[in-house]
């Protein structure tokens, strides 16, 4: 049985990574986190001063 952590949901979210795997395109993490569950995140990286970014 899985428990929830006791912030689950809390606006400071945290992560705590056990593994990363990657396809070429996309990061994969495999761990525990307080978000709550169906949540989306998205995020960009910034190289050379050109931003890239994807959307889910």
């Amino acid at each position: 049985m899985f428990l929830l952590p006791n912030d689950n949901g809390d606006l400071r979210v945290w992560f705590e990574v056990d593994k990363i795997t990657e396809d070429g395109e996309y990061f994969y993490l495999k761990g525990r986190t307080n978000l709550l569950k169906g949540s989306i995140i998205s995020g960009g990286i910034q190289t050379d001063g050109v931003q890239q970014a994807k959307r889910a």
